[in-house]
């Protein structure tokens, strides 16, 4: 997560998404581009923070999670069910009672350094602006981000659909429940039919 390009406070923030290869990450966000509307309606970003619940928690590198490690967060990425469930009900050859939805997210985690402020910098410029960008970047040594990077804002797009939620506050009606318990299919995300009417 980034201020702006010029890491201006008087700007929406950039959540970077990063590409081993920088090309293909372009030409994805070219073709997002042709949709620009629909991706940012049916797109989800959703940051899970700390606190998590107690009864258990897996990390990327398969080790529990500690709840009293507050340095790190998750980023989701997961469609909007709710909206696609809303454009296809108003096509008349679907019934929305037999409908059925199969979503896939993606998350990561993202360890934090000590006395870091760039999750809380994002926070406030978000809520400031009611948006963001996302675009695509390469870094060569993902262990310092400093190193070599390729960032070109005009691959950027206009976002804002970002959610914030704790841990212990997620449950299996949300696409991010995957977060909380990794690849053990007995904890899948169970979104029941009225929940989208919400």
């Amino acid at each position: 997560m980034f201020p702006q390009s010029h890491f201006s406070l008087y700007h929406p923030p950039t959540i970077c998404f990063i590409f081993d290869n920088y090309e293909t990450g372009v030409k994805i966000f070219n073709e997002w581009k042709k949709q620009e509307s629909r991706i940012k309606n049916d797109l989800d970003i959703t940051i899970v923070e700390s606190p998590f619940p107690q009864n258990r928690i897996t990390l990327p590198n398969g080790e529990a999670y500690k709840t009293d490690n507050n340095k790190g967060y998750f980023v989701c990425l997961s469609s909007n069910y709710r909206r696609t469930s809303d454009r296809l009900t108003k096509d008349k050859s679907f019934v929305a009672d037999e409908m059925s939805f199969a979503t896939t997210s993606r998350y990561h985690w993202m360890p934090e350094l000590s006395g870091t402020k760039n999750r809380d910098t994002f926070k406030i410029l978000y809520q400031r602006h009611s948006k963001c960008y996302i675009a695509p970047i390469y870094i060569k040594d993902k262990s310092n981000p400093k190193s070599d990077t390729i960032f070109d804002f005009n691959n950027a797009i206009e976002f804002s659909n970002i959610k914030f939620i704790s841990g212990d506050k997620l449950d299996a009606t949300s696409s991010a429940w995957c977060v909380l318990f990794g690849d053990d299919k007995t904890h899948s995300a169970v979104i029941p039919a009225t929940s989208y009417q919400n």
